[in-house]
């Protein structure tokens, strides 16, 4: 009422249980938001082991962006108990994806963009039904070394951490790759 909002120009994002939580409004609220840009947390509507949690019908076809690391330990890249607290045996990220471009009505075409020596994204946009709506799915996964502390399980670039952000206060942060900006890149991509 105060504000010119643009319902079409409105996103979630979120980190970690946030990048989970982004999904689920993605399944919940995609007549409300027009996409999401999850980092580190993929879908938590099932785990690996094939338990659902809840319903993912969207309204209609919803643009994702998702950023993760394949040395992310806290929430695996290929699924399965992270390192972290929650005991969860999570979903594979390019699980993930698939079901969304499913939902998204795209087809096998991909356009890669190659962004860093550590950084790729895969752009799934083209419909594999034309006459349905469609909407995007892009994955950017980082491939860095697998520089780890075993000691203070610490991992130095990549892992459970946003991409371009700084290095969490709490013990065990992960140190954040430098040489892409996830922020500035899903600000960018979002904001066509």
């Amino acid at each position: 009422a105060n504000h010119e909002v643009d319902p079409a120009r409105v996103y979630a994002s979120g980190f970690s249980n946030g990048g989970m939580m982004s999904y689920r409004l993605a399944c919940q609220m995609a007549d409300r938001i027009s996409g999401i840009a999850a980092v580190s947390g993929a879908s938590g509507q099932n785990d690996r082991s094939g338990n659902s949690y809840y319903a993912c019908t969207p309204t209609r076809p919803i643009r994702i962006l998702h950023f993760h690391a394949t040395n992310d330990r806290n929430y695996p890249y290929a699924g399965g108990f992270g390192e972290g607290l929650s005991n969860t045996d999570f979903f594979p990220v390019e699980a993930t994806i698939a079901d969304w471009r499913a939902r998204n009505n795209l087809g096998p075409q991909t356009r890669i963009e190659t962004l860093t020596a550590t950084t790729t994204c895969i752009h799934h946009e083209s419909p594999l039904d034309t006459a349905r709506t469609s909407a995007p799915v892009t994955l950017c996964r980082s491939d860095p070394p697998d520089l780890f502390d075993p000691v203070n399980d610490i991992v130095f670039g990549g892992g459970h951490s946003w991409p371009g952000g700084s290095r969490s206060p709490s013990p065990g942060g992960d140190v954040p790759l430098q040489d892409f900006d996830a922020g500035t890149y899903l600000w960018g991509l979002l904001s066509r």
